[in-house]
């Protein structure tokens, strides 16, 4: 009788140490979704922030005007095709510049970007 107990208390201790390790793992695992959770934020946080400074950069320029886009127009709304013109000309723009060489084309268009905002910021210095 006396062996059947140490045995089974043994058998507990086991089972507790079991238990404890099984804990711990949760407990690592909560953390490491939490991290990923984390880094998934980061990553939309980081896509939404270009995202918004290329529609920044893209009212800097004369093309909202061209294709008849104002501030809180839907652009995916397929009714108006508002987005569609604009899909339609920067793919008209890509691919006649594509046959270019690519490393003029970045060279010219960085350029004339880079002219064209410092001349903004200027005016907007003004006012």
């Amino acid at each position: 009788m006396n062996l059947d107990k140490k045995t089974a208390q043994k058998k507990i201790d086991i089972l507790q140490k079991k238990e404890i390790a099984y804990n711990r793992l949760l407990a690592k695992k909560a953390v490491l979704l939490h991290k990923m959770k984390r880094q998934e934020d980061s990553n939309r946080k980081a896509r939404t922030r270009t995202l918004i400074q290329l529609g920044g950069l893209f009212f800097t320029t004369s093309l909202p005007e061209i294709c008849d886009i104002k501030e809180g127009d839907d652009l995916q709304d397929l009714e108006f095709n508002k987005g569609a013109y604009v899909v339609g000309f920067l793919l008209h723009m890509f691919e006649k510049f594509e046959t270019e060489n690519a490393l003029h084309s970045k060279d010219f268009f960085m350029t004339k970007g880079i002219n064209h905002l410092k001349k903004r910021a200027y005016v907007k210095e003004l006012s």
